[in-house]
């Protein structure tokens, strides 16, 4: 379930259709600022179009500062040879499944078929059991599991069907573990990596690969609201 980070790693996703869900900010807009001067074709998917655009803009910008450092480095100011469109923003709610599907169709006419998907959209909050409520409960499951299933669903049938493919999921080390006071998120990130380790083994034969991300607390404006509920 390894991911392709390392010396040459920019290979990898060169000339691929990557779909970034959570792209507006924190880890997906990093990676948005990584994968685009790297080549890659990128959706940027999150709720807010505004934000979003702010986050194309970024994510051009480092490309055309990499392209000025280094004209291999890929494409620039938002075009590849001949000017070929290599961004495009879909605003939609992941826990709105029709809204994922129509955003991944959109961004399939726009760019092609999504070939890397990168789930980065989910959120925290903490509390303990006996003083939160169930609400609590479902939003975390809604944003952190279900958002990963409505990404899926949309985008994995086309890479089943081309045989080609890599589905990642950005989860945490409470993915693994426990915590005090994170009852209703650290149950959302389990489900995660019972979700991903189950279809790694029914995509066997497929050549789609499935990766999971473990990692830990991280400076993003989510975590900054995050220890607004603590």
């Amino acid at each position: 379930m390894g991911f392709p980070w390392g010396p040459g790693w920019q290979a990898y996703f060169r000339g691929r259709h990557v779909l970034i869900t959570g792209a507006s900010e924190g880890v997906g807009l990093e990676l948005a600022k990584a994968l685009v001067p790297a080549g890659a074709r990128v959706t940027l998917l999150s709720r807010s179009e505004p934000k979003l655009r702010a986050a194309e803009a970024a994510a051009l910008s480092a490309a055309s500062a990499a392209a000025a450092g280094d004209r291999s480095a890929g494409p620039a100011g938002g075009g590849g040879a001949g000017g070929r469109r290599v961004t495009c923003v879909v605003a939609a709610d992941v826990t709105d499944e029709a809204a994922v599907a129509a955003a991944v169709a959109e961004a399939a006419a726009a760019l092609g078929e999504v070939q890397i998907l990168l789930c980065c959209a989910g959120a925290a909050e903490c509390g303990y059991f006996h003083t939160s409520d169930t609400a609590a409960h479902r939003r975390m499951m809604d944003l952190n599991y279900m958002g990963v299933v409505h990404a899926l669903r949309a985008a994995l049938p086309a890479m089943v069907a081309a045989r080609e493919g890599h589905v990642v999921a950005v989860a945490s080390t409470l993915s693994l573990m426990g915590a005090i006071g994170y009852s209703a998120y650290a149950p959302s990130k389990f489900a995660v990596r019972g979700l991903m380790e189950t279809l790694r083994n029914e995509l066997q034969g497929t050549n789609v690969r499935v990766s999971i991300c473990y990692p830990p607390d991280m400076d993003t404006p989510g975590y900054a609201r995050e220890g607004l509920t603590k």
